[in-house]
């Protein structure tokens, strides 16, 4: 893509037109009319490049802005699996944005070097009434902060059931990232129960969870996904 061109027609224009030369190498033979053609199986970087690119700008005329609807969860869905990205919907939203500009189009000329699909891309239209709902859109593609689950073994150092409440927790001992420590448990009714036998028969546990890091308590899960002993995950045991 470094060799792509970029400039303007003429002074004043905001028509700006980006010429993507072909890889070269991947060109076998020419063609009756003596263009040179490009193996069918392979697409130049470069094509591969424009053409998702052209491919999303279409999915989000298609399903944001011609609706002129929020979008979806599925539709959302589909226009990741189109391409689009959080950062273009943003950019387009800026261009449209600008007091000068009232649409934002973009036309797109095949090689003809390259056999190419009818169904690609020949232009896009985006009216500066979108602007909401592309500012909408790029919101709702923000992600959302990842919950990072860890899996852990270890024996039950600690137990607290106090009858007034209807939970309890337990310290298992453990090692995370390489340091040995020692992680509570928040559990419900059913597994404080059981892990009063675990205890006292010194079950090795595995647990999984978020792990958070409480200021002066330390390391804590405070909603395992998983506390069961380790010998009920094994596939076999020994005679």
């Amino acid at each position: 893509m470094e060799q792509a061109r970029f400039g303007h027609t003429k002074k004043g224009s905001y028509i700006l037109p980006m010429l993507v030369p072909l890889d070269i190498s991947s060109i076998k033979g020419k063609d009756a009319s003596g263009h040179q053609l490009f193996s069918y199986d392979h697409e130049p970087e470069q094509r591969r490049a424009t053409r998702t690119m052209a491919q999303a700008l279409t999915a989000v005329q298609r399903l944001v802005v011609d609706p002129a609807k929020e979008p979806s969860a599925g539709t959302m869905e589909d226009l990741i699996t189109a391409g689009v990205s959080r950062e273009m919907v943003a950019a387009l939203h800026d261009i449209v944005s600008a007091e000068a500009v009232s649409v934002f189009s973009a036309e797109f000329v095949w090689a003809a070097a390259l056999e190419s699909n009818s169904t690609l891309p020949k232009s896009v239209s985006i009216a500066a009434g979108a602007s909401d709902l592309l500012k909408l859109t790029a919101k709702k593609m923000r992600p959302s902060p990842k919950k990072q689950t860890e899996s852990f073994t270890g024996p039950i150092v600690q137990l607290r059931d106090e009858e007034s409440l209807t939970f309890g927790e337990v310290k298992i001992q453990t090692v995370r990232k390489g340091r040995s420590c020692e992680i509570a448990l928040l559990l419900s009714a059913d597994n404080l129960r059981k892990s009063h036998e675990w205890f006292s028969t010194k079950e090795t546990l595995v647990v999984e969870g978020e792990v958070t890091s409480i200021p002066g308590k330390g390391l804590h899960i405070s909603s395992p996904a998983r506390v069961q002993p380790l010998r009920e995950t094994m596939l076999f045991s020994a005679d």
